[in-house]
């Protein structure tokens, strides 16, 4: 990787890596978040299927210490993929020809992350690692919007907006219980949306 950077050099004095030199994302993932070096693509980039992943598929993904889930760009659109850090075959969990949010999350069997759907509406999208066509998902609505998803213990927290009336809307950060169903308000705030202007809340109860 790097080969072509140098005017002087040969292709392997000049390389910043040799993707054939033993690193695996079992053995070597150093765990770079998002926010350092946009998850790291620099730093930690690994071969997978003989790519590196860090150049074309890694740039935003999560990592619960068993497996690795990132997000795949291509011509067809994204692709959200996972894989065990033991090795083993990449598995794809949701295409979509739209956009995803930032950041993936990953838990057990819990995979998180935000989308748009086909009217740019945010929502989040939560598919099971063991069958992805077991997909949970949260707001994309026209008056129910999801953003900024993380999982832990099978649990998905998330700041939710929903309309209660006209041009009034509830937001509060919620808990999706994946396997029950469960759906439990952390706080409410509701504000008024006279025009595009970033509203200012006002709490109104918590619990």
């Amino acid at each position: 990787m790097g080969e072509t950077q140098c005017r002087t050099k040969t292709p392997r004095a000049c390389a910043l890596r040799d993707l054939n030199d033993g690193r695996t994302t079992a053995k070597s993932y150093i765990g770079a978040g998002f926010e350092t070096d946009n998850g790291g693509v620099h730093l930690q980039i690994l071969p997978l299927r003989g790519r590196a992943v860090g150049r074309a598929r890694g740039r935003r993904g999560g990592t619960d210490g068993k497996s690795v889930v990132w997000q795949a760009y291509g011509a067809s659109g994204v692709d959200i993929l996972a894989r065990p850090l033991a090795g083993g075959p990449v598995k794809v969990l949701w295409h979509t020809s739209r956009s995803v949010g930032s950041s993936t999350s990953v838990d057990g069997d819990t995979v998180a992350f935000p989308y748009c759907n086909y009217g740019g509406r945010p929502g989040v999208a939560c598919p099971s690692m063991k069958d992805p066509a077991n997909v949970v998902q949260i707001g994309g609505g026209t008056y129910h919007r999801s953003h900024f998803p993380a999982v832990s213990n099978g649990n998905v927290v998330h700041q939710d907006m929903q309309r209660v009336r006209a041009a009034v809307h509830e937001y509060s950060p919620r808990v999706v219980d994946i396997a029950t169903g469960a759906n439990t308000a952390v706080q409410r705030s509701t504000a008024v949306r006279a025009s595009a202007r970033r509203p200012s809340t006002t709490p109104t109860s918590s619990g």
